[in-house]
């Protein structure tokens, strides 16, 4: 995949500039440096290193199945001050979970602490349609087929195999069974009882805005996230992609991707035009106005809901040939989805042996 890293931190906007949370681990200069700053106390960054120990110190089995409670609770009960949570918590794992009032269960806190501790963020140099294509590179050529929307779906019977009716009116036989990898709701839709039965967590998902923009050039060259630590605006992070892969960009032009958190309800027109003001605050107008416009991405369901309780491990198989993987029946990261089509691949192949 020619994974390319982010640094391993955040520049935090507040009080009208950026301060810098750094891995002390990765960036000891940087970590020395950013113990002082306004974005928590002293304490608070100690505090962070303990919760990463707590967090390494684990098993991912554990984690994920040990007693639960808000990520804010969490957070607080550790001793994290208000300051730190609001400034750094909040933008940071927001951008993570799309909820900056860390609603989200606990399990995934700490999960995300240990995957942060023990690797790195990244990007495919190639763009993250790269992990798709690879996993498609092991299959024969015919046995994908892209563009053929679902229209319904129905179990295997003593008669009959479970079989696909695609909108065309077209029906596919599945002689093994038919994998449901799909959003939640729309596995619940095409699903129905079976689902019902075992169902996923209820609840609405959480959606995000994703924008991006071309720059003659990026306002730095830190492949690093920058995070609004500020209670205002509608903008909660940002980051210049071409910094982290430069191939995302044409030689001579940077890429900016922002998020805003929610689905607030303004036109595309209105959204950029707020996120370039609150973003000519912190870069500056001038390095703004030069940007343009590419796109603005509304993703309806982006999770599932995680709040507690949680069941971060649920049954992929259905019956009658009828199997169910995603992140709804796992934990909602990358790591979660794709345990969860592993398992469902497993089920199927045990099943019809």
């Amino acid at each position: 995949l020619d994974l390319k890293p982010f640094y391993a931190g955040a520049d935090v906007f507040w009080g009208g500039g950026f301060h810098r949370v750094a891995d002390p681990f990765r960036h000891p200069s940087d970590g020395v440096l950013s113990l002082t700053n306004p974005i928590g106390s002293v304490m608070d960054k100690v505090r962070v290193g303990l919760l990463r120990l707590s967090a390494v110190s684990k098993s991912t089995e554990t984690i994920l199945s040990e007693e639960e409670e808000t990520t804010f609770e969490r957070l607080t009960s550790f001793g994290f001050s208000p300051e730190m949570i609001d400034r750094f918590f909040r933008p940071f794992l927001g951008g993570i979970f799309f909820d900056r009032q860390l609603r989200v269960t606990s399990r995934l806190l700490m999960f995300v602490m240990r995957m942060l501790a023990l690797g790195s963020n990244c990007l495919p140099s190639a763009g993250i349609g790269a992990v798709a294509d690879q996993l498609a590179r092991g299959l024969p050529p015919s046995s994908l087929r892209t563009s053929c929307k679902v229209a319904s779906l129905s179990p295997a019977s003593a008669s009959a195999p479970a079989f696909v009716v695609l909108e065309s009116g077209a029906s596919v036989s599945a002689t093994k069974g038919i994998v449901v990898a799909v959003e939640g709701d729309v596995a619940g839709n095409l699903l129905g009882e079976p689902l019902r039965k075992s169902p996923s967590q209820s609840g609405d998902p959480v959606g995000t805005i994703c924008l991006y923009f071309a720059a003659p050039k990026p306002t730095s060259t830190d492949p690093i996230l920058y995070l609004n630590g500020e209670n205002g605006g509608i903008v909660n992070n940002c980051t210049w992609l071409t910094n982290v892969a430069p191939s995302y960009a044409p030689p001579g032009q940077a890429l900016l991707s922002v998020s805003v958190l929610g689905l607030p309800d303004y036109t595309d027109d209105e959204v950029v035009s707020k996120v370039q003001s609150e973003l000519g605050e912190w870069f500056g107008s001038s390095e703004v106005s030069t940007w343009r416009s590419l796109a603005v991405q509304r993703i309806r369901y982006c999770q599932p809901p995680q709040s507690p309780s949680t069941n971060l491990k649920r049954s992929v198989s259905l019956g009658n040939g009828l199997y169910v993987c995603g992140d709804h029946r796992e934990s909602a990261t990358l790591d979660g989805a794709l345990k969860s089509g592993r398992r469902a691949a497993e089920a199927v192949i045990q099943d019809s042996n």
